[in-house]
């Protein structure tokens, strides 16, 4: 079963020059995009918090 890519997503494949990714490329692209950006804010929000507060947040994450 296909997923289709969220509504609006679509948009952003234009400007990147990347309209001509089949609807399976894209879906893979947005997976890795998301991938990408959960990593970075995840390291950003572990850097920010106190070193006593970061198991917790590890908890959290895995959990998940």
């Amino acid at each position: 079963m296909k997923t289709p890519l969220p509504q609006g997503f679509d948009d952003i494949f234009g400007p990147l020059g990347l309209a001509h990714l089949s609807p399976e490329e894209k879906q893979k692209m947005l997976s890795e995009m998301q991938e990408i950006i959960e990593n970075r804010v995840t390291l950003r929000i572990l850097d920010m918090i106190p070193q006593e507060e970061r198991p917790v947040f590890e908890k959290l994450e895995k959990d998940e």
